[in-house]
């Protein structure tokens, strides 16, 4: 039977989950062997004296996290062998060698399970809620300026349980919209958290321009209304127009930075209000592009052999509220994307060999792409942007294979594209 490892909830969130699955008490040792024996014959060999090796290695390790990427790293500089991360982990440990984990609260087991990653995000509510209830007394509710206590932000502060218990300062975003500077679990729902914060803070100081804009229609607006009348209707688009358009200005001016001074905050709102106008009038010109090109796209695949297909690329692109998800760095290309599809529908006709060939390579690389997501998404991972947003690379990928005159953003290949999947993917798992 597996061995039980126990955690307090308060430290559970502190580590990564791979080092807990690592350093289950008296099993590492036989983890390392097990990881050796199954190795192909050729790289196991240079492992000999099996125990030697594996207290060669655990004097390697200077960590407990990423511990596959230390052993990798500790193959090839000790022994000579170059080992593959992805390879490493299709071998599963047996039953014996599993860790159960007992997660407690004031010394009762509050819930246990096999799957670390799933035990984390069940009871994350449970340790929120806690921090929430042990610094309350220190939240400051409705803010609707900026306040001395914004310098603290992201700073850890020990709360109840003898100090064992900690949080890190924030601005945390109500259910009705309302902004509190309060305390969170962890470092980073604290920046996420407070990133969506400052945007809350700053679209607070421009109410009276963000009133301006929502009565302000762009032009051709019904068109464009009329064409994404499946994803929005009228009321909902206009509003959907105006908060990307805020949260485009405020994000570029924020950028990665989450702490300012009063006088910095000043700064930053003046320059959201100065960038606005010219984000509308950029997005306005690529809404209405990309209307356009849609319905053409649309007419276009009546009674053609590439329908199915292309409906499928469409629904990628074009999809229920997809101003509230697609980032401006994508979306001002939306024209070249559909423009790309355009092309391709005219010269099917003319090679239909040619079009399947390239059609089976970009389903190479967007089938693995989407089972690494679909596959992370499972695992309980947080998956990182870049990750999401490789999609579009395919996109630029569909231009060269498919509409080279329209010239892609950078070099592009499948080889280039399933190395850098390959390499995001891994980076997602550490």
């Amino acid at each position: 039977s597996a061995a039980s490892s126990d955690y307090p909830l308060r430290d559970v969130y502190k580590r990564q989950s791979d080092a807990l699955v690592w350093l289950v008490p008296g099993m590492i040792r036989d983890k390392v062997a097990f990881l050796i024996k199954s190795l192909p014959k050729n790289q196991r060999l240079q492992f000999n004296p099996l125990q030697d090796s594996i207290t060669q290695f655990l004097e390697y390790v200077t960590t407990p996290e990423n511990f596959l990427q230390q052993f990798i790293q500790f193959a090839e500089q000790v022994k000579g062998v170059k080992l593959n991360y992805l390879d490493l982990l299709k071998y599963k440990f047996p039953v014996a060698l599993c860790a159960h984990f007992r997660i407690s609260e004031r010394n009762k087991v509050i819930a246990a399970s096999d799957d670390l990653e799933q035990l984390k995000l069940e009871l994350a509510p449970r340790l929120s809620n806690i921090v929430v209830k042990h610094s309350a007394a220190g939240q400051i509710k409705n803010l609707a300026a900026y306040i001395p206590e914004l310098t603290q932000l992201l700073t850890e502060v020990k709360l109840g349980d003898g100090g064992k218990l900690t949080g890190y300062h924030s601005l945390i975003v109500e259910t009705d919209s309302s902004v509190t500077y309060g305390v969170v679990s962890e470092l980073g729902k604290a920046q996420k958290s407070t990133f969506a914060g400052w945007n809350r803070l700053i679209k607070m100081q421009l109410k009276e321009q963000y009133k301006y804009y929502l009565s302000k229609k762009m032009s051709g607006f019904n068109q464009v209304s009329l064409v994404f009348r499946e994803e929005y209707n009228s009321e909902q688009l206009n509003i959907a127009i105006c908060d990307y358009v805020f949260r485009v200005a405020i994000a570029n001016a924020l950028g990665d930075e989450l702490l300012y001074t009063a006088e910095e905050f000043a700064a930053l709102v003046q320059t959201v209000r100065q960038n606005l106008s010219e984000i509308y009038l950029e997005l306005t010109k690529v809404l209405a592009a990309s209307s356009q090109l849609y319905s053409q796209v649309k007419t276009a695949l009546n009674h053609h052999e590439l329908a199915e297909v292309i409906l499928l690329q469409l629904d990628d692109l074009i999809f229920p509220d997809f101003l509230g998800f697609v980032k401006w760095a994508f979306l001002q290309h939306y024209p070249r994307y559909l423009r790309a599809l355009q092309i391709r529908l005219e010269r099917y006709a003319n090679n239909r060999e040619r079009d399947e060939r390239m059609d089976d390579e970009i389903n190479l690389v967007y089938n693995k792409w989407y089972n690494y997501v679909d596959e992370l998404e499972a695992k309980h991972k947080v998956v990182i942007s870049k990750l999401y947003d490789f999609k579009y690379k395919i996109e630029e990928l569909r231009i060269s294979l498919f509409a080279q005159e329209i010239r892609t953003l950078y070099p592009v290949s499948v080889k280039r594209l399933l190395a850098e999947l390959e390499d995001l993917y891994l980076e997602n798992l550490a």
